[in-house]
C-alpha cells in the first residue's frame, strides 16, 4: 500500500510490465519517433494515455506523479508515447506554462533514459570479456560506469524535487521555475556524461542499430535542448544567483525564496 503523496507500487509495476512486454517484441532498429498504433490503443484502453485529463473528458484523473511513472517507463524502454505527451501539454495552456511543463516532462524522460543507459552499461561490462577478464574488472571501466551512475542519480534527485513541487503546487509555486531550471540544467550536463560513458564502455557495438543502447542515448541528446537549451537554463540560474546576492543565496538554493523571472 502506498502512503499519501506516493505512487502505488502496484501501479508502477503494471506500467513497467506493459512497457517491458512491448519492448521485448520490438526490433532494436524500430523508428524512435514513430509510435506503434496498436500499442497506442493498448495504452488508451489501460487508461495510461490520458492520465491527467479529467474522467469527465475520458481521462484517468491522475496527477503528474503517475504520469511521470509512465514517462520514465517509456523512456527506459525506448518507446515513444506522443499521446501521453499531448495529454500533459494539451489544453488552454499559455506559451510560458506549456514550456515549463514541457521542460519538466523532458527532464523526467531524460532520467528514465539515463537509468536505462546505466543499467545497459553495467550489464555489458559484466558480460563482455577482454583479455580473459570481464570489462567490469578494469578500473577505467569501473570509473566510467560509476560516474554515469552518479550523474544519473543526481539528475533524478533534481527532477524528483521539481516534480514534487509541481504536483504540490499544481504548477503555481513561486519557486517552481527555479526548481525546474535546476532539474533541466543538471539533466543536460549529466545526460552528456551518461551518454558518453555508456558508449565508451560499449564500444563499437553500442553504435549499431541492432543494439538497444541507441534507443535511450539518442533521445537523451534530442531532449537536452527541448523546451529550453542547457545554456538558457544555466543562464537563468546564474542570473538568479547574482540577483540573490550573498545574503539571499542560501534562501534561493534551499527553496525558501526561489521566485525568479522566467527565460525570455
Amino acid at each position: 500500500m502506498s502512503r499519501p503523496g506516493e505512487v502505488d507500487p502496484d501501479f508502477a509495476a503494471v506500467v513497467d510490465e506493459v512497457f517491458g512486454d512491448h519492448a521485448a517484441s520490438m526490433r532494436a532498429d524500430a523508428p524512435l519517433d514513430a509510435a506503434d498504433p496498436a500499442f497506442a490503443e493498448q495504452l488508451e484502453s489501460l487508461g495510461l494515455a490520458r492520465l491527467t485529463a479529467p474522467e469527465s473528458a475520458g481521462g484517468s484523473g491522475a496527477t503528474w506523479r503517475e504520469a511521470a511513472v509512465v514517462l520514465r517507463a517509456a523512456a527506459r524502454h525506448g518507446i515513444p508515447v506522443p499521446a501521453v505527451e499531448d495529454d500533459l501539454l494539451g489544453g488552454d495552456l499559455q506559451a510560458g506554462a506549456r514550456r515549463l511543463r514541457g521542460a519538466l516532462m523532458r527532464a523526467v524522460q531524460m532520467t528514465g533514459a539515463m537509468d536505462a543507459a546505466v543499467d545497459l552499461t553495467v550489464q555489458h561490462a559484466a558480460g563482455r570479456k577482454q583479455f580473459g577478464r570481464p570489462l567490469a574488472a578494469f578500473q577505467a571501466v569501473q570509473q566510467l560506469t560509476a560516474d554515469a551512475a552518479a550523474e544519473a542519480a543526481l539528475a533524478r534527485a533534481a527532477t524528483d524535487a521539481a516534480l514534487m513541487q509541481a504536483v504540490a503546487t499544481q504548477f503555481a509555486g513561486d519557486g517552481l521555475l527555479f526548481s525546474i531550471a535546476v532539474a533541466r540544467s543538471v539533466c543536460g550536463h549529466s545526460g552528456s556524461t551518461v551518454v558518453r560513458n555508456a558508449h565508451q564502455v560499449h564500444g563499437a557495438i553500442g553504435t549499431t542499430m541492432e543494439h538497444v543502447l541507441h534507443r535511450v542515448t539518442m533521445p537523451i541528446l534530442a531532449w537536452t535542448n527541448d523546451f529550453g537549451s542547457v545554456a538558457e537554463w544555466d543562464a537563468l540560474l546564474a542570473q538568479a544567483a547574482r540577483e540573490a546576492g550573498d545574503a539571499g543565496l542560501w534562501q534561493l538554493v534551499s527553496g525558501t525564496d526561489a521566485a525568479i523571472a522566467g527565460p525570455g
